[in-house]
């Protein structure tokens, strides 16, 4: 965390703000009354006193309580849904919503704080994106082993150790999120999704650490096996996008070795080819060419992004 006095963190924060031509807080929410006031009083609390240009924009995601009613009166701009569509569906209102070249998203529970954010716009320097990596994070034991497959396969397909995988505070330029946001899902799995996507497509990324807060008012609504499998599927859907062959070629070289010894094995021992491992064989061979024209169509696709 950055330790520093008032005057030179506005000083920072301004000049952060002035060559990212301003900054937009994304702040989805959905019961959260408990805390929202708290939230969005703290973050203007911070951005107000630098004079640059900002935004805080409250995705209510149809609410039943009184959190709309508490952003708005804290300062901030709500922007309503009209039903109750997910995490990242309000994510991608809010940042469809914004309006500056700087876009940060942040919990409405109390666990992002002014601080927080402090710290990565100081950190963003030349990067492309700011993540706060949380190191402090109770994570239950139910959840535990899930948790590091995802971040072990994650490490695995993107080539990259990730210290944070789905951290919720992140500051991001405009041409960053937009870059990646469409492969994005409604659910909790944004954060998720975009961190591998950000990486894939060679935005610069700094990794800020930061101490979170204690949750305030409704338990977390996430589901560790719905959200866990799903967040599974899209890893593997993006690495097929972005890096087809970390996931087809092991496979393939995997099931036409294997093939083979089965192959020799039965030839000379038992002095027959045996069906199944003719299957096993071809069945290498096509997911390898599967990999090949996957990956020239994701050749082809940043060709033409290009």
């Amino acid at each position: 965390m950055y330790q520093v006095v008032d005057g030179e963190l506005t000083t920072a924060i301004q000049t952060t703000l002035t060559e990212g031509k301003g900054l937009s807080l994304v702040i989805p929410a959905f019961n959260e009354e408990a805390a929202i006031a708290t939230v969005v009083t703290g973050m203007i609390n911070l951005l107000k006193p630098t004079g640059g240009e900002f935004e805080v924009l409250v995705v209510d995601d149809c609410s039943t309580d009184s959190t709309a009613e508490k952003a708005k009166q804290a300062g901030a701009k709500v922007i309503r849904q009209g039903r109750n569509r997910g995490y990242g569906a309000a994510l991608k209102t809010g940042i469809r919503k914004a309006k500056y070249g700087l876009i940060a998203i942040a919990d409405a529970d109390g666990q992002h704080d002014a601080e927080q954010l402090a710290s990565l716009l100081m950190a963003l320097g030349d990067a492309d994106v700011a993540i706060g990596t949380r190191y402090n994070s109770p994570v239950p034991i139910l959840r535990k082993p899930g948790k590091l497959i995802l971040k072990w396969v994650a490490n695995w397909v993107t080539g990259w150790k990730i210290p944070d995988l789905n951290s919720g505070l992140r500051v991001m330029r405009r041409e960053a999120i937009f870059d990646c946001m469409h492969l994005a899902p409604d659910g909790f799995s944004f954060s998720t999704t975009t961190t591998i996507a950000l990486i894939n497509n060679g935005w610069l990324i700094q990794w800020v650490p930061i101490i979170i807060n204690q949750r305030v008012g409704r338990p977390s609504s996430v589901k560790i096996v719905r959200d866990g499998l799903n967040t599974l599927l899209l890893i593997i859907r993006i690495v097929v996008l972005f890096a087809p062959l970390r996931v087809f070629l092991p496979v393939s070289l995997f099931l036409i070795v294997a093939g083979l010894i089965s192959s020799i094995s039965g030839i000379i021992l038992e002095d027959n080819l045996a069906d199944r491992d003719v299957i096993i064989l071809l069945s290498g061979i096509i997911i390898f060419f599967y990999g090949i024209l996957a990956d020239q169509l994701s050749a082809i696709r940043r060709e033409m992004k290009q």
